[in-house]
This record gives C-alpha cells, structure tokens and sequence, in this order.
C-alpha cells in the first residue's frame, strides 16, 4: 500500500536561475475513496500565492497520490514479481510527473558505493541498469542522502547536494534538476529513488515532494514484503525436511 508523507513546514527554495517560494505550508488530512478503499490523504493550505494557487497544488496532489494507489492496489500489479512492479512504479513516476528519468539505486553494504538497478527513460520508453557511483567521488551527495528526507535540487548542477556530479554525470546527460528520496529496508537506509529532469529547470513542489517521498516508500514495503515471503518459505522448507 502506498504510503503519504505528511508535513507542516514553512519552505522556500530558489537558485540562481530559479526563483520559487512556499511559504507557511499546512498538510490537512482529508478521506478519498480509491478502487473500493477508504484512504487516508492530505490537502494542502497556504498562503502567499496566487488566487486558486493552492487549489492546483491540492488537486495535483491528490491526483499525484490517486495515481499511485491506483495502480498499487490493482490486483494485477499485485500478482507481478519485484521487477515487474518496480518497472511499472518508475514508469507512472516518469509520465505522472512529466520528467525524463526515473530511476531505484542499492546502497552497497559497507555503504561506499550506489548501484543502478533500475532506470527508466521516458523518451525511447526504455530500461537500463548497473551504473556504479563511488562515494569517494560524491562524498557531499552520500552524506546527503543519510540526512535528508529529500533531496529536491532545483538546480542540480549548484546544489551543494549534487553539485560534485556536475561534470561526470549530469552534465552529459542533460540532466538539470534532481528529486531523491530514500528506500529503507528492515529500518535502514537501503537505497534511492532518482527523479530527474533533463533540459530544462524544475522548481519541484510540495504535492512533487510529497508522492516522491510516498513512491519510495511504497518500493520500500514490496523489498519487505519480498522479505517476508523469501522467509515464509525458508521456514516451510525447514519444517518439510524436519517431518
């Protein structure tokens, strides 16, 4: 089930190139009927915008989190194996938010390194895998993605963040702003989830923030349910050979 990440905090983000401010935002929860279930959401309050600003932020987000229970509970998806649901999430995170990649990196045991299991690029409609970043390259990233809940980088290429990928790797690839958020597994940090833009700047909002740190949650309850089946079927294997 996916999982909605609440928060009331007082934001402001802006670059250089560009210029965004929130201000006073209030998560308010809210009861939305999806396929059959009663779910718990979030609207949105605030002040200091536009006249029906936040209405379309309210509705983008309730739109953002609709399309993610959607396909989560479909019984279809459900029935799929990790690989086939976690191609399908990166897929909708792609079209849903209107960016080029989207993509879920493992942190490695002894913590040093990020391993791409797997990306999605909406233009070609294709899949990749296996690149390996080093944190000895990106040490300012790493420590990063231990502290941060988020990592909405507007301008990618400046953000302290994700500043040291600039010639590397965002560069030759287009890409212009970033969105991370992390997948946990059995209560530690297990690896990311990669949004990013290529071309041109995204000021990432709260509703985008929001279903990025949901989606990446939802990933992180199909490795704990992954889990608990492969030990399900340990334990059945144990007490067949014990009888």
């Amino acid at each position: 089930m996916a999982m909605v990440l609440a928060w009331s905090e007082a934001m402001r983000y802006s670059s250089h190139r560009t210029h965004y401010r929130n201000w006073g935002y209030s998560i308010i929860p809210t009861k939305k009927r999806v396929n059959s279930v009663t779910t718990s959401l979030y609207c949105i309050e605030g002040f200091n915008h536009k006249p029906g600003y936040h209405m379309e932020l309210n509705d983008k987000f309730l739109s953002l989190h609709t399309s993610l229970m959607t396909l989560t509970h479909n019984d279809s998806f459900v029935d799929k194996d990790r690989s086939a649901r976690l191609k399908e999430i990166l897929k909708q995170c792609a079209v849903q938010l209107d960016i080029a990649r989207a993509s879920i990196w493992i942190l490695n045991d002894s913590s040093d390194n990020i391993q791409c299991e797997l990306l999605y690029s909406l233009q070609g409609n294709h899949y990749e895998t296996g690149l390996v970043l080093l944190e000895k390259d990106y040490p300012s990233y790493f420590k990063a993605i231990t502290q941060n809940r988020i990592i909405n980088a507007n301008d990618a290429l400046i953000d302290a963040r994700t500043s040291e990928f600039a010639d590397s790797y965002l560069k030759p690839l287009g890409i212009l702003s970033m969105l991370d958020a992390p997948i946990f597994f059995r209560g530690k940090l297990y690896g990311i989830l990669c949004l990013e833009q290529t071309h041109e700047y995204r000021a990432w909002d709260v509703s985008e923030m929001s279903y990025a740190a949901s989606v990446a949650d939802t990933i992180s309850l199909i490795n704990e349910h992954e889990h608990w089946l492969y030990s399900k079927e340990k334990m059945e294997l144990i007490n067949v050979s014990e009888s």
